[in-house]
């Protein structure tokens, strides 16, 4: 199926939902599934020490931010148009959200080049795991192309002050040692303080008395 270049952005709005429910067959045959030459790689910049194999954790109703690195590695030069995608439920397999298309304008590269460019997806997403499943856009000779990317691993944390989120833990745990250091410090002060002031406590002295004076019944006998 080919375009010109003009009909390609007077109608590229459609081609995008085409895209993303099909691949396009560059004869306009039977859809084919074609590797493309392309090297795309991504990190969350939310994330420093970002793995895609490794769960990256979020809260629901983050903005995250995926930095993309594009190298073309095809013999023609190639367009990005837009970054979309979809994210899956881990364990039941099920597409729970879109990542909503953006558009990247034109970005041309040429053969053998390379372009980076963000974008920034909201994650609002119950509690769970989660597939993060970016793609791209690309027109190569006049033909649009949906991209996919290496998924990667989300988590999405129980609410803030939910008893079972990790980092309530971590504060009550703290909490509670601080507690129980005080209460310790507290206790032993007290005992070192009681002693102190029963050995600093002496037996009255006996007084002797002058009993020559005391009349005979009076007297100790």
């Amino acid at each position: 199926m080919k375009f010109s270049s003009i009909l390609l952005l007077a109608n590229v709005g459609t081609l995008l939902v085409k895209a993303s429910e099909e691949n396009i067959s560059p004869k306009g045959g039977e859809d084919t599934q074609k590797i493309a030459q392309f090297n795309i790689d991504y990190s969350i910049l939310e994330q420093p020490n970002f793995v895609p194999g490794a769960f990256s954790e979020f809260e629901n109703g983050d903005n995250v931010t995926l930095a993309f690195n594009f190298v073309n590695n095809e013999e023609v030069p190639v367009t990005l148009l837009a970054v979309g995608g979809n994210i899956v439920e881990i364990h039941s397999g099920t597409e729970v959200a879109n990542i909503t298309r953006s558009s990247l304008g034109e970005i041309e590269v040429d053969v053998n080049s390379s372009v980076t460019f963000n974008q920034a997806i909201n994650l609002k997403l119950n509690e769970g795991g989660y597939y993060l499943l970016p793609n791209i856009f690309v027109i190569k000779d006049g033909e649009l192309m949906r991209v996919g990317t290496t998924p990667s691993l989300i988590k999405i944390l129980p609410p803030v002050m939910s008893f079972f989120n990790p980092r309530f833990l971590f504060i009550q745990t703290v909490l509670i040692g601080v507690i129980s250091y005080i209460t310790y410090f507290v206790f032993t002060s007290s005992k070192r303080e009681r002693k102190r002031a029963v050995s600093k406590t002496k037996a009255p002295k006996k007084v002797k008395v002058d009993e020559s004076w005391l009349p005979e019944n009076h007297l100790k006998k």
